[in-house]
């Protein structure tokens, strides 16, 4: 029976196209010994525990920003977000799932969008230490981060590939983004190296209630009031106001 499953995984691994998750714990099966796990960081390992930051706020702030031709603030004022508000994994058991993927691979890595030195689309020093900062403070150690600057990421492997002059038993790649996930099966497949994307939904499903609304009064209470709201704390205080009166007004009064 044991057999026949491992079977049955490798011929998943060598037929399928893309497999949709929701718990990381359902990818372990897939993986073997020498096999490559790549792990997206946003939103896949990590994410903000609250609205502030998080994807329904970002695109609201940048279409806010945009009407009054400041979307080269995004992404300094997103960055300050990072820095003053700690993260928490994505299922609390995320630590534990990547220790137990280390102990039976050992190509664990990271591989974010994020740049070494960028954030965003911005030249930020440092970025690389914040990253692997956020993930040790939720007790996720990788021994590697490829950092693709925003490159597609199927691009990106498919270079660094060629460059090291090295041709994986297996890869493995989970990413919240499909279309990531897509360009990384299409670079594999013109590699003929045998791959499972995985199209991994977690955040979504947990933040497709969230109300950017209470993410700018967060934006307000952190930048003005040094205080770190949950949603709930939020709520509590919130009046009804105007989303997008209630964040410019807000964002002239931070000095970023």
């Amino acid at each position: 029976m044991k057999l026949f499953f491992s079977y049955l995984c490798l011929f998943l691994v060598l037929s399928a196209e893309i497999i949709e998750v929701d718990d990381l714990a359902t990818v372990e099966s897939y993986i073997k010994k020498d096999s490559w796990l790549l792990l997206d960081v946003d939103e896949t390992l990590i994410e903000f525990p609250c609205a502030l930051g998080n994807k329904q706020w970002r695109d609201e702030a940048k279409s806010f920003l945009k009407k009054r031709n400041l979307e080269g603030q995004f992404d300094l004022l997103y960055y300050e977000i990072a820095i003053r508000v700690p993260v928490i994994s994505v299922q609390p058991e995320t630590p534990e799932i990547i220790k137990k993927f280390q102990a039976k691979s050992d190509f664990v890595w990271g591989f974010t969008a994020r740049g070494a030195n960028e954030w965003c689309t911005t030249h930020i020093e440092g970025i690389d230490l914040l990253t692997e900062d956020q993930l040790a403070s939720v007790d996720i150690h990788l021994s590697k981060i490829l950092y693709t600057s925003h490159v597609k990421k199927g691009e990106f492997l498919k270079n660094a590939l060629n460059e090291w002059k090295i041709r994986p038993e297996l890869i493995v790649f989970i990413d919240d983004k499909k279309d990531q996930v897509a360009s990384v099966e299409k670079a594999m497949k013109e590699m003929d190296i045998p791959f499972l994307g995985v199209w991994y939904r977690r955040t979504e499903k947990n933040n497709k209630n969230q109300l950017p609304l209470i993410g700018h009064y967060q934006m307000e209470q952190v930048f003005l009031h040094d205080r770190i709201l949950s949603d709930e704390e939020a709520l509590k205080e919130l009046s009804p106001l105007n989303n997008e009166a209630y964040f410019n007004e807000t964002f002239d009064q931070i000095s970023l």
